[in-house]
């Protein structure tokens, strides 16, 4: 069903008067399939039940989320058939006007191509096929919708918390202090531990990585392991975020018309060669990633030519000379003409040989970037712990950050990238942060209120 975001939505409910509905729930039993359950001590019928659950699923709401279980729709349900009863005994009301204003938002808002003032069976059909309901229902969800806004507002308007200076001054470096790291989800923090055990220990030389690699992608030649080109793009798309180039279009893919001029003035090759390099980067890791799965065996001590590389005793002079020992012109395979030209490409295409790198080449999906974002978003979208997310402010660059609370489990983090915020900057602008920790204060305090609501309340659910 649609999700009409222009409406904080509500609930219809014909609410008997206190009188009425003791008298009503006297004269039946609270088994009776018309009754869906009570609170104050009153019944709520079936019919009001069954309309607040369609309005939850078709219209979302600035005070709840989506539910994801039926046990939270169910939750969600009884909160908006609460919620409806307040604003009737507060004697909330709603102009007609008022609905048809909301109705002109709803309609266009879903670029219907009708004139709903004047073509009422058009609205009707749309109304239909749109909402599963017909006119005069949905006139009664728009109307009872509105309650609920006034409803909350009200609430709101009631709240007059005070602000410290401390206080705004927090929200204002939240906003301003920004952060750029990759991070590990974990469920558990023991995994989470090991895991910031193992990549805190030191990398492979560079040169063992260039070596690998070679071995690698001999293996993946000869194994017959391709890549497709989405994920050379994916790859490229990454790399480029990385040196935050300009790059990108509005929708975030590779632009054509400057790609090529960019790869020519930061690697120093045209984009066919760079590319053709590229490529085979993606395939080493392709099957690096494979043989972690165990969807391809591990290499041979013959496949990776330890004894050729000891017996030229230093890495330099064993990769000038494997390819044209064992591979004559080398094709498929990703060498360069010597040992520092292919290092001089890994520093340029940032492929290092730290730990933390070579597990993220295991298993990259694992991997993410929350962005180079405010604190303030780290917190409250990303569920980061505030003393973990400030002392990751102040520490070096590629430091691996131990495991801290996130939204979901631990995370194990690397700092990639900082931006504080200056101080001196907030007296200019201490007034609109007061205003907006108030508001902030205003919307928890709704929250309280809500949540003491249903606990005087005494909600009771009956079973169908």
């Amino acid at each position: 069903m649609m999700r009409e975001k222009n409406i904080l939505a509500g609930v219809f409910l014909i609410c008997l008067s206190a009188s009425a509905a003791l008298s009503f729930a006297q004269e039946r039993q609270a088994s009776s399939p018309d009754i869906a359950g009570e609170f104050f001590g009153m019944p709520v019928m079936r019919d009001n039940y069954n309309f607040a659950k369609r309005v939850v699923m078709t219209f979302s709401a600035s005070w709840r989320g989506a539910a994801q279980t039926e046990q939270e729709l169910d939750d969600l349900v009884w909160q908006e058939l609460l919620l409806s009863f307040e604003a009737y005994r507060r004697g909330i009301t709603v102009e007609s006007w008022e609905v048809d204003k909301e109705i002109d938002t709803i309609v266009t808002g879903a670029k219907a191509d009708f004139n709903w003032r004047v073509d009422k069976e058009a609205f009707a059909q749309w109304a239909r096929q749109t909402l599963g309901v017909p006119l005069d229902i949905f006139r009664n969800q728009v109307e009872h919708l509105l309650k609920l806004q006034k409803l909350r507002q009200q609430v709101i308007d009631g709240i007059n918390p005070d602000v410290s200076d401390d206080e705004a001054l927090q929200k204002f470096l939240d906003e301003y202090n920004t952060l750029l790291v990759e991070l590990r989800q974990f469920d558990d923090k023991a995994a989470a531990e090991q895991f910031y055990a193992d990549v805190s220990k030191p990398g492979i030389a560079a040169e063992d990585l260039v070596w690998d690699d070679l071995m690698v992608s001999r293996a993946a030649a000869k194994r017959g392991i391709t890549v497709d080109d989405a994920s050379v793009e994916k790859a490229l798309i990454f790399l480029v975020r990385d040196y935050e180039a300009p790059v990108l279009d509005s929708q975030g893919k590779i632009d054509p018309a400057k790609i090529g001029p960019w790869i020519s003035s930061t690697f120093g090759l045209d984009e066919p060669a760079f590319r053709e390099h590229f490529r085979k980067v993606v395939r080493i890791d392709a099957l690096r990633q494979k043989i972690f799965r165990k969807e391809e065996p591990a290499l041979t001590a013959e496949e990776k030519f330890e004894l050729f590389r000891q017996a030229n005793k230093k890495t330099s002079v064993a990769y000038r000379l494997f390819i044209d020992t064992y591979e004559v012109g080398g094709a498929g395979i990703l060498r360069f003409e010597s040992l520092p030209q292919a290092q001089e490409f890994y520093r340029r295409i940032k492929r290092e040989a730290t730990a933390w790198d070579q597990a993220r080449r295991l298993e990259p999906d694992l991997f993410k970037r929350p962005g180079f974002v405010a604190l303030d978003f780290l917190l409250h979208m990303w569920g980061f712990d505030r003393q973990a997310a400030y002392d990751m402010m102040k520490k070096d660059v590629g430091t691996i950050y131990p495991p801290a609370a996130i939204y979901k489990g631990y995370g194990v983090f690397k700092v990639l990238k900082q931006r504080p915020a200056d101080p001196a900057e907030f007296n200019g602008r201490k007034n609109d942060y007061v205003e907006k920790v108030k508001q902030i204060k205003k919307y928890e305090g709704f929250l309280t209120w809500l949540k003491t609501l249903k606990e005087q309340a005494k909600i009771r659910v009956y079973k169908p």
